[in-house]
């Protein structure tokens, strides 16, 4: 199985510098929460449109992370933002076990 996260993307991005992964990891860790829960606020149907835009951000930042499984998620969520609201929350559950996973394996790294 492939690791949580691409840590060469994240070495590449950082020259392998620990503060600044540090940095990157609670940045991303922040911004994610606020992804995850604008998601959780626009499920629902009239805001299709929202809930595209907050996946589409999830998803870069996920790419720039290295957090290559996460990222699949939001784009399958993106790409789906006119599912019904029963699909879309089953989208959300899987994303947001996958942004656990991928918050436990971080944080052993640090």
């Amino acid at each position: 199985m492939k690791n949580i996260v691409n840590l060469d993307i994240l070495h590449e991005m950082t020259d392998r510098d620990p503060e600044m992964e540090h940095r990157l990891f609670k940045s991303f860790l922040s911004s994610s929460v606020k992804c995850i829960t604008s998601l959780q606020a626009s499920w629902h149907e009239g805001m299709e449109n929202t809930w595209r835009q907050q996946a589409h951000a999830f998803k870069g930042l996920c790419l720039n992370m290295g957090a290559e499984r996460l990222s699949q998620l939001c784009e399958k969520a993106q790409d789906n933002c006119t599912a019904p609201p029963e699909q879309k929350r089953k989208l959300l559950v899987a994303i947001q076990n996958e942004f656990e996973n991928v918050r436990q394996y971080l944080e052993k790294l640090n």
